[in-house]
């Protein structure tokens, strides 16, 4: 279905005993699917259904849902209640929002080729960056990362995107790109040159 566009990549690995093979992975979701069969796992399944953040997803719609139902009531008749309501969930959303993010930076933990191990939040902070979201859940990240873990060792990537072009066709359907620079390069700087510990 090429409705959608999305990130996929192929890394071409040798194992310890010299046999070649190839992993692959995609960018975030496909049609809301985080863990499909056949492609590495993501570095943190954040869709789990145990997971903090489907705990907080779920607090998050249903105060989206309060705030639908009270934007229609404020529109029939006034109430300074009401109002105040509304002003609260906008701050709680974008609290919670920011909250969730933050603490899923510390739940990505990424692995280097050194064998290192440190979260996301960890690395975008020794380089004085902000991560953003999504930040660890490309292609390129998910491949490097899974390799490192089974001590696999890279010999060549390609990342292409797959569906509908972008609407600012930055990304073009069996085009190939590099990985981005804003989430994947303070990552792959740290999963590829860091020996730091």
């Amino acid at each position: 279905d090429r409705s959608v566009g999305k990130m996929f990549g192929v890394l071409v690995v040798k194992d310890k005993r010299g046999n070649l093979g190839y992993l692959a992975a995609y960018s975030g979701k496909i049609f809301n699917h985080f863990n499909l069969a056949y492609f590495v796992p993501p570095v943190y399944n954040m869709f789990d259904p145990t997971s903090f953040y489907v705990a907080g997803e779920s607090y998050t719609k249903a105060l989206n849902e309060e705030f639908i139902a009270l934007q229609a009531l404020q529109k029939d008749q006034h109430c300074d209640e009401r109002a105040a309501r509304i002003v609260w969930i906008k701050q709680e959303r974008q609290q919670v929002s920011q909250s969730l993010q933050a603490k899923l930076f510390e739940h990505y933990h990424i692995m280097n080729q050194y064998g290192t191990t440190k979260t996301i939040a960890s690395i975008f902070a020794i380089q004085d960056i902000t991560p953003k979201a999504g930040s660890g859940d490309c292609a390129t990240i998910r491949l490097f990362h899974y390799a490192f873990q089974h001590e696999y060792q890279p010999l060549a990537l390609g990342e292409f995107w797959w569906g509908a072009d972008t609407p600012s066709k930055n990304r073009i359907h069996l085009q190939h790109y590099t990985a981005c620079n804003e989430k994947c390069e303070p990552i792959l700087n740290y999963m590829l040159f860091d020996k730091i510990k």
